[in-house]
């Protein structure tokens, strides 16, 4: 099942002009995002002084299992679909003064993910032609594929 999602995600693109090629976005080293959440954590967790130990504990375990959820997702760093458009919009989404949040990254990138997946299923039910059409405005306007996603559905399900 996963090999036939790679298969899918890799040659589903091929006509939406809005993608070019990209570099395979570089993941931060897990000493770094052990860095960025455990300042997420403390900031979270510490007031006036005081560091709510079992709550910043389990943020930190949090936080790393969604490391761990980010580099399995960062499979797909080779293709367009994630370096041009999911990564980029994720990354710059939940990272704040040079600090990442993972966890959040991950959750961004699978409902990015789920949004591609959407809108190959509206390609088959609708037509590549005119979804391909709607994807690329809202890729335009949205930069990302969620959203995009969501502008196909409502376009023909409304």
């Amino acid at each position: 099942m996963m090999i036939l999602k790679k298969i899918i995600l890799s040659v589903a693109f091929i006509g939406f002009p809005v993608l070019a090629l990209a570099e395979a976005p570089i993941l931060k080293s897990m000493e770094e995002f052990e860095s960025d959440s455990q300042k997420i954590c403390y900031s979270d967790w510490n007031k006036r002084g005081e560091t709510n130990q079992r709550m910043y504990d389990f943020c930190m375990k949090e936080k790393m299992s969604g490391y761990e959820k980010l580099k399995s997702l960062h499979q797909y760093a080779n293709k367009d679909f994630y370096s041009k458009v999911s990564y980029p919009y994720c990354f710059n989404l939940w990272t704040k003064r040079g600090v990442s949040d993972a966890q959040m990254m991950a959750h961004c990138l699978d409902q990015e993910i789920e949004g591609v997946k959407d809108i190959l299923y509206y390609q088959e039910k609708y037509g590549k032609d005119s979804v391909n059409e709607i994807t690329n405005l809202a890729l335009a306007k949205f930069k990302c594929w969620h959203m995009a996603a969501y502008e196909v559905k409502r376009h023909f399900e409304s």
